[in-house]
This record gives structure tokens, sequence and C-alpha cells, in this order.
């Protein structure tokens, strides 16, 4: 999701850039509506739209096995509970800063970034999880299969988009199948947790305001919830995680998957590739997502105020 500058020939930055318009047009629309005329809830959603994903797209996530990070999307939840075309103005808005002040990704590749980040991620969630909510799987499940799907399925679309612009001495399927195989085994991992995160995230959201989620997904989620498995459930998992996972002061010692496969794939093409920090400084990061949980927490705490229900078991 942070292809970085000097990457993408222009004309390709071009297309991507066309290609996102219209939904940054219809974003647009939609988002001024909702802080016109929407409701409350519907602005804090927005609220925790924007700081979630900028938190969890630029704080890395470790691989420990591989001595890797990654990032995780958030976009595939947001755009199942918010709808796809409203996520795509908060998401550059956060490719944005993250080129200009974290070295993340670029100016010239924002079009392409963004469109895999709060286009595609958010349209194969809402696509994916229709389709499994008609075959009879539970809303909880839907969900966390859908945005498990949806991580792969941006990487996947970050490796053609690589492969179109590094083609040139070496055909398109050379570098596509050099970046997907790169990605896998780093992202096929984290794409299950993001499955499985995303799956509790919905179980505790809607437990409270069932209503804020759409009524495919959420119209009968009071039954689904009683049998997904409570919080206890992920205690396990927690654990495991906190165990195999170092430090936070131990991150910069990990190298992040756009240095070791993404500008790593461009300079064996000869490509000249713009400044690169998939870790940034740690001080920096550690600020930027505790403004950023701040602000989730407070949106969080207007959206589930007096709305709590009976405990599922």
């Amino acid at each position: 999701m942070h292809i970085a500058e000097g990457i993408l020939p222009l004309r390709q930055a071009a297309v991507w850039t066309a290609a996102l318009t219209p939904w940054l047009w219809l974003s647009g629309r939609s988002t001024m509506r909702i802080l016109r005329e929407g409701p409350s809830a519907s602005r804090a959603m927005l609220q925790v739209a924007g700081a979630l994903t900028f938190a969890v797209t630029l704080f890395p996530t470790p691989v420990p096995v591989l001595g890797v990070s990654s990032h995780l999307c958030a976009t595939p939840l947001i755009g199942l509970l918010l709808g796809p075309r409203l996520l795509v103005l908060p998401t550059m808005a956060t490719l944005l800063v993250q080129a200009l002040f974290f070295a993340h990704g670029g100016l010239t590749t924002l079009g392409v970034n963004t469109f895999a980040l709060g286009v595609l991620g958010p349209v194969l969630a809402v696509g994916l999880a229709r389709g499994l909510r008609q075959l009879g799987v539970s809303s909880v499940v839907a969900v966390g299969l859908a945005c498990a799907l949806a991580d792969w399925g941006i990487y996947g679309f970050d490796a053609l988009a690589l492969g179109w612009a590094l083609a040139g001495h070496k055909p398109f399927t050379y570098w596509f199948h050099a970046a997907l195989l790169g990605f896998a085994p780093v992202q096929g991992p984290l794409g299950l947790l993001e499955g499985v995160l995303s799956a509790f995230a919905f179980r505790a959201l809607v437990r409270r305001r069932a209503e804020l989620g759409p009524a495919w997904l959420c119209g009968n989620v009071r039954a689904d919830v009683r049998r997904f498995p409570n919080r206890r459930a992920a205690a396990p998992l927690l654990l495991c995680l906190f165990l195999a996972s170092p430090p936070v002061l131990a991150l910069p010692r990990y190298q992040g998957l756009d240095e070791t496969v993404i500008a790593a794939r461009a300079r064996e093409a000869g490509r000249p590739v713009g400044a690169e920090t998939d870790e940034p400084t740690i001080f920096l990061v550690a600020l930027s997502t505790f403004v950023a949980g701040f602000i989730v927490g407070r949106g969080w705490n207007s959206l589930t105020a007096g709305r709590g229900t009976p405990r599922a078991s």
C-alpha cells in the first residue's frame, strides 16, 4: 500500500490518479453531506475511521520468524461499516501525511496507493461479505473472512501495479511473481491477524450499536454475536502475539516490507526510488499513534455511551 516515489512512470501515475478521481469526488460529496447534515454518531464514525486508518497503516506490525514488519489495512472493516465510497477522502489524506512526514509512499504514487487501500480494499470486503451472508455465514465470521481476503487483495493489487510499472527488459510476469512471492510470507499471517481482529472489533461494536452498520450485515446480528466466542476467547491469541512479537522499541531492527520487496524490486529494475523508510523514528510513530488512538477512544466513547446491552456469553 506504500509504493515509493519514483517507481511508477508518470503516465501510469496519471492513469491511477484518473481512476481514483470519480471515487474521490463521490467520497467528498458524501463526507460533506454527513458533516453538514448527518447525526452526531455518523460524524463520530468518520473521525474514528480517519484516525484508525492513519494509526493502523502507519504502525509497523512485526512478523518475528521472518524479521520483517508490515502494516495492517483497517479499511476493509471500516468500509463494511461506513460503505466504500466514504473512505476514499480520509484514506487519501492519511497517505498524503504519511508520504510528506514519514517517507511512506510518495506524491506521484498517491493515486495508486489510495486506490488500493481506499477503494479496492473496502469494495472487496463489501462484495465478499455480501456473498458470504447470502451463503448463510454468520455476520461476525463473514466480516473476519472478508477482511482477511481484502487485506490479501490489496497486496495482490500492489503486485500487479508493480509488475506493470517495472515491466521492461524483464516481462510483467517476472515482476508480478517476484512481488507476490515477496509479499506472501509476511502478509499471509498478517492478513489472518487482520481478519481475527476485525471480527472481534465488529462484534464489540454491534453488541452496543448494531444500528451503525448496514442492515444487510447487522440486521440479525444479535444471534450471530451470541454464537461467536466472547472476548475471553481472544486472550490466548493476544498472549501468543505478545510473546512472539518484540517490544516496540526493538522495531527499528525489523526491516519493512516496503523496503524488502517494493524498493528492492525497483532497484533490481534500475528504477530510482525516492526516500523510503518503513520504520520511521519510533518517537514520531508512537506520538502519532497515541494522538490517533485518543481520537478513536473519544469517538468510541461517544458511539457507545449509554448504549450498553447485556453481555453475550
